[in-house]
């Protein structure tokens, strides 16, 4: 029987019919978040305070066979969380593994990143030495063309003869 269902077979409200269940005064089990108050229950006379037993062994059968049921709902529901608690763990190993997995690729990327920052550097460093010495010998050879080009037809042909004087 529900809460609800008791406060109105007895004309009492819900609060003091959970307030009896707390203070021992109505046996009742927890079911979820509500209860389900026993049939065994010695039946008050609210206006008198008075106690009335009517307990038979049919109303203990009664008891027993719901407090069976919800211990068997209880077992199943742990063997349920159970379950569920070993597949949240083989999820966390395999998760641990991935993440594992992944932290040793990282390094090693980082690895691989540094050694291709390493080699680009020295390969700008050879390219820029080449472009210099280029840079120089363009200019060696521009400054031989102008010097060329300045002297007179006969002077270039004795400078390629061999007549020319120091």
């Amino acid at each position: 029987m529900t809460v609800k269902e008791y406060a109105q077979k007895n004309d009492i409200s819900e609060e003091t019919v959970r307030r009896y269940i707390r203070d021992g005064s109505l046996k009742a089990v927890k079911q979820g978040r509500s209860y389900q108050i026993l049939e065994n229950n010695t039946t008050y006379d609210f206006d008198t305070t008075k106690h009335d037993t009517h307990t038979t062994e049919d109303n203990t059968t009664k008891d027993n066979k719901v407090l069976q049921q919800y211990v068997s709902e209880q077992e199943e529901q742990i063997r349920e969380l159970e379950a569920k608690i070993n597949n949240y763990e083989s999820v966390l190993k395999e998760k641990d593994s991935l993440i594992s997995h992944l932290e040793h690729d990282v390094e090693h990327l980082q690895s691989s990143l540094t050694e291709s920052q390493m080699e680009r550097r020295e390969a700008k460093e050879r390219s820029d030495t080449i472009i210099i010495h280029l840079t120089k010998q363009l200019e060696e050879k521009t400054m031989m063309l102008e010097d060329l080009r300045s002297r007179s037809i006969w002077r270039r042909v004795k400078t390629a003869l061999g007549f020319a004087r120091s």
